[in-house]
């Protein structure tokens, strides 16, 4: 079908764009801004079906002239933006931050960016908030789509309409079927890969393929356009980054596009009126760029501040943005789309050159590591910090500290129980995980046996009414069915303990009462600090300033954890305060006589973990001593 242009589809693309960047900037109060790219996805398929579907129908369809389209629109503005933002890379970013950017700079331009930040996404992974393509994703989605689309839909266009019809809603459905499935065990595929994603663009395409009648009678275009712009605005009233994300909550915003593109094809709305706007519109024109440019800005503006933004600073990053958006739609996006002043060839010669220039600039940065010699003063430290810190191993990856995606049955009982009735058994998440070093270490000297049964993001909190980690459930039943069978003298429960909530929490004398009558004594470890960077990196920015002032911790755990400790004691439990060895007045130490305690923004290195492993014995060791003599 020919379509002309739509005032009230830019008009959808700003109120798509608008609480995305708000969201991102932290300003805005819709906790589901983010689906604003879900609506994106819906024009894309639509607008670019539209113009497909009315070629195949003249017989003139050029696959090569798609792609020429698709180079025009996509190209120039990425390519600019990926320049400026190699150049401020280079100026700021940290050798491993430096590093990681440059891989994904050669990601960005091979559209494998999604990809990349799917494996990138395991819980020790660097913040996505400082990842400053990270937004790429999305446009690696939708090329990697039209990569195969348009070629299928000539295919299937050969077969006729209702064939070809029927096999594009089976491919929607069979897609929206694996982000129903994969949403809960695999968040991360189903949010970032195609296949999982391919069921959004799908939809706009069969709008434009006119698989529903046409909305003819004023009163249904006025429902229709209505009831997509309170779903979309429902969507991002109610949603947060907490939900289960695409699943069925990505309808939401996928049907309320749907709806108000649909009205737009029969004629005139209220809703179509009110998206077309001027200022709407213009701001719908500039989306694309504004999207590019939106993300880096706030990125680099926070990791200089090491911070999130104040509402101040986060203002005038939407600012700049805005100002970036507009000059590069009017200076580079439009003039690359008439086709009198870029040939196809030219258009096609310089994306090549481009993308080559940029992949080789991004294959130096990951070659040399993120060009340390920048900061020669924190190279020790960045030499041993190259890949993964030395105390990434110490957790027992995959064995006694299994991943969130594990299932129990991974856990091995013989290599991490410590043995029958062991003196002393470590249980919780990854702020348990990071203490076996230190306090093995010191049960070692004091010849008691130690256990340690931990999983990602997994508290150790009996009859949470909802776990967020499908298999967190699981393990915990598992680690207490051994702890019945086989019980430790002494169980220490640590954990993330704000992740939980107050809820949790209170809940947590359930796990304390349950040891208790298996004949364990229990000891609960309070939570550690939390930065608002890694670690690593603000020492190596310390350093690199002379300044070797105490990090501020991201909030003040003092209140939290008194109320873990009242959980404890009122439920017979012993109480252990970390963040007491590191804070004082909310700054905390990231560092003793040069030797970094913690790696990221919560976990100990090994030197960090013998630290806290000799306070916790200089407190308890005593008693766990004689409990376990007691035992013989």
């Amino acid at each position: 079908m020919s379509i002309g242009y739509r005032k009230d589809i830019d008009g959808l693309r700003a109120v798509a764009i608008v609480p995305v960047v708000l969201y991102h900037a932290g300003l805005s109060v819709l906790g589901g801004g983010f689906i604003g790219v879900d609506v994106f996805f819906v024009i894309s398929g639509y607008l670019i079906t539209s113009i497909l579907a009315d070629e195949i129908g003249r017989g003139d369809v050029s696959i090569l002239g798609f792609y020429e389209r698709r180079a025009r629109r996509i190209f120039p503005a990425l390519f600019v933006m990926l320049l400026v933002s190699i150049v401020v890379s280079a100026a700021i970013l940290l050798p491993f931050d430096l590093r990681a950017f440059s891989r994904s700079v050669i990601a960005t331009v091979s559209f494998t960016s999604n990809i990349l930040f799917h494996l990138e996404s395991g819980y020790f992974a660097a913040p996505s908030e400082l990842k400053p393509l990270l937004h790429t994703w999305s446009l690696a989605v939708e090329e990697q789509f039209y990569i195969l689309f348009p070629i299928l839909l000539v295919l299937l266009s050969r077969t006729g309409r209702r064939t070809r019809n029927a096999a594009l809603v089976a491919i929607a459905a069979l897609s929206f079927a694996v982000n129903l499935w994969g949403v809960r065990p695999h968040p991360s595929a189903t949010f970032y890969l195609l296949p999982a994603r391919a069921w959004e663009l799908l939809l706009g395409s069969l709008l434009a393929l006119n698989i529903l009648p046409v909305p003819a009678g004023r009163g249904l275009r006025e429902i229709a356009a209505a009831l997509g712009l309170a779903l979309i605005g429902t969507g991002m009233l109610t949603l947060s980054a907490a939900d289960p994300f695409p699943g069925w909550n990505a309808t939401l915003p996928c049907i309320g596009a749907a709806l108000i593109i649909w009205a737009g094809i029969g004629g005139d709305s209220l809703g179509g009126r009110l998206l077309g706007l001027q200022p709407l519109v213009f701001v719908g024109r500039i989306s694309y760029s504004l999207y590019l440019w939106h993300w880096p800005v706030i990125v680099f503006v926070k990791y200089t501040t090491n911070r999130a933004l104040s509402p101040a600073e986060a203002g005038i990053a939407v600012a700049v943005s805005l100002v970036a958006a507009t000059l590069s739609w009017r200076f580079i996006e439009q003039p690359f789309r008439g086709k009198n002043r870029f040939t196809r060839r030219g258009i096609f010669t310089a994306s090549a050159m481009a993308a080559a220039l940029l992949l080789s600039v991004g294959a130096v940065g990951y070659g040399t590591k993120g060009w340390p010699q920048r900061f020669p003063e924190a190279l020790p430290i960045i030499a041993k910090y190259a890949e993964y810190p030395a105390s990434f191993g110490m957790l027992r990856r995959d064995t006694c500290f299994l991943r969130e995606d594990q299932p129990a049955a991974d856990y091995d009982r013989n290599a991490c129980y410590g043995g029958a009735s062991p003196d002393v058994l470590i249980w919780g998440d990854s702020l348990a995980a990071h203490l076996y070093r230190g306090l093995s270490a010191q049960a070692s000297r004091a010849r008691l046996t130690i256990g340690q049964a931990t999983q990602s993001l997994c508290a150790p909190v009996l009859n949470l009414p909802a776990y967020y980690i499908a298999g967190c459930k699981a393990f915990n039943d598992r680690i207490l069915g051994l702890i019945r069978q086989d019980p430790p003298r002494t169980v220490i429960l640590a954990g993330r303990w704000e992740v939980v909530g107050l809820d949790g929490i209170a809940r947590l004398g359930d796990t304390i009462a349950a040891l208790k009558s298996a004949g364990s004594e229990v000891i609960v470890v309070g939570q550690s600090p939390i930065f608002p960077a890694p670690a690593y990196a603000l020492y190596i920015k310390a350093l690199h300033n002379d300044s070797v002032a105490a990090p501020v911790a991201e909030n003040d755990y003092g209140p939290l954890n008194r109320r873990v400790a009242e959980v404890a004691e009122r439920n017979g439990a012993a109480f252990f305060a970390p963040e007491r060895l590191f804070c004082s007045g909310g700054r905390c130490r990231i560092q003793r006589d040069g030797v970094l305690l913690f790696w990221d923004t919560s976990h100990l290195t090994e030197e960090g973990s013998d630290y806290v492993g000799e306070k916790f014995f200089d407190q308890y060791g005593a008693a766990l001593i004689s409990r376990a003599r007691a035992k013989l």
